[in-house]
């Protein structure tokens, strides 16, 4: 019993990444930063919201998450809650 109980906590141990050999302290450090995905946001769109969503991000040249921050940055709704 003790046993299996030691080896599910062993299981459960989260395991760091290693910096590969030959990669320089700043590659490592953009390439975990990459991975992070900080304050993410996903939603389910109508159809037809999606479209009009993208058509307007490609009118503006915004990529999904300047077009996201530009739409509740200028929504009226949302000003005061900040």
């Amino acid at each position: 019993m003790e046993a299996e109980f030691n080896d599910n906590q062993r299981s459960q141990k989260p395991t760091r990444r290693v910096r590969p050999f030959g990669l320089a302290d700043w590659q490592w450090r953009a390439e975990v930063e990459a991975h992070k995905n900080r304050f993410y946001v996903g939603a389910k769109l109508k159809e037809k919201n999606w479209h009009s969503y993208m058509s307007w991000a490609k009118d503006n040249n915004f990529s999904n998450s300047s077009g996201l921050n530009r739409l509740i940055e200028t929504h009226p709704d949302l000003k005061n809650h900040a």
